[in-house]
């Protein structure tokens, strides 16, 4: 296949709007459909060689708009293009281990006008052209001139997202279907195009994702922007609050007494144990400090992991399971000293978080 950052014209570091700017130009250069019609020659030696010549440049052309759309679809891709950069063609196209499981082998779908067509919105080759007739102009932005057509109201979308999504980030391709200038210019016409929305690690609910002059097309209206709004799902183990993650979890008696250890298996796949040797008290919480939801815009920045903890008391104790209890617990059966020289039971007041002396701070241990 050869390297697909030269065949973008492009260096290792590029950036993604450099590897979309790179792909487009070579596109609409390369696309078959954009070559103009050969005149027919008369029959000479001359005729024949140019005729081959041409022919020549034509496979050429194709070939490399076969192997750039190729190259944009990894390229373009976060988990693609991390497999390449870092293990190469070979293991991006034979699979490997990851941590989730195996990654499958990658392969290209073999339709580089399917490539186009998702880029571009359009199977048109003059998409560049086409994009640039139907921008507004002065003319129609302007109110002190007649002619203004006004903007149409913003589109919106639903974009509903999950936890694991908003924790590690994401790329969704997602269909919209548009009014749009036929290409005669005889009409409108109806017709899909992908809008690919990236979704920053720490997404917030209610974030906007906007995509100018994606609306519907017309001869009287400036097409309205189309803005997908993030709507986070519900998680069945964490709950957020603002960069924190919140999950509780339920205890028997015995371990809010003597101690209990909580499994927790992390947004982004890691498991570890949390050892509590803490009595749990109302209100009680362990902190674990940078294993919340990540800090929109501050990369390696994350919130706190909270767990809060709940005590599920017995239904119903045997006289025998009482006993044990008041032997254990009530102090005024403690042996070897008087009824006076016993200390009252220790009164606390309960707060909303119940900090741990340093000496016995939680401990996680990973598995």
């Amino acid at each position: 296949m050869g390297n697909y950052y030269r065949l973008l014209g492009l260096r290792k570091d590029a950036t993604e709007a450099e590897i979309n700017a790179a792909f487009k130009k070579l596109a609409l250069a390369h696309n078959p459909k954009r070559q103009r019609p050969r005149p027919m020659l008369t029959p000479s030696e001359h005729a024949q060689e140019q005729l081959m010549r041409e022919q020549a440049e034509q496979l050429e052309s194709l070939q490399i708009f076969m192997l750039t759309a190729e190259a944009y679809d990894v390229l373009n891709d976060p988990l693609r293009k991390a497999i390449y950069d870092q293990f190469g063609e070979k293991a991006l196209k034979e699979g490997l281990p990851g941590p989730d499981g195996f990654i499958n082998p990658y392969a290209y779908h073999g339709d580089p006008f399917r490539t186009f067509r998702e880029f571009f919105g359009t199977d048109n080759p003059f998409a560049d052209l086409l994009a640039a007739s139907c921008a507004p102009t002065d003319i129609m932005v302007s109110k002190d001139v007649q002619g203004f057509h006004p903007k149409e109201p913003p589109v919106l979308k639903p974009l509903p997202l999950t936890f694991e999504e908003v924790y590690n980030g994401a790329i969704k391709k997602l269909i919209i279907s548009k009014k749009v200038l036929k290409e005669d210019g005889t009409g409108l016409e109806s017709r899909d195009k992908v809008l690919t929305v990236r979704i920053p690690p720490g997404t917030s609910e209610g974030m906007q994702f906007n995509f100018p002059s994606e609306g519907d097309q017309g001869g009287k209206i400036q097409p309205a922007d189309v803005i997908f709004v993030a709507q986070i799902q519900s998680h069945s183990i964490f709950e957020r609050e603002g960069n924190n993650l919140v999950m509780t979890v339920t205890v028997n008696l015995c371990e809010a007494l003597c101690g209990a250890q909580v499994p927790v298996k992390t947004l982004d796949g890691r498991s570890f144990k949390v050892f509590n040797v803490h009595m749990v008290q109302p209100g009680y919480e362990k902190v674990l400090a940078g294993e919340g939801m990540p800090v929109l815009g501050e990369p390696g920045k994350k919130g706190d992991l909270v767990i809060r903890f709940k005590v599920k008391y017995p239904n119903k104790l045997t006289e025998d399971q009482k006993q044990h209890l008041r032997s254990a617990l009530d102090p005024t059966k403690q042996v070897g000293k008087s009824a006076y020289e016993r200390k009252p039971p220790a009164t606390f007041t309960v707060t909303d978080r119940c900090v741990c002396p340093d000496e016995d701070a939680p401990r996680a241990l990973m598995t």
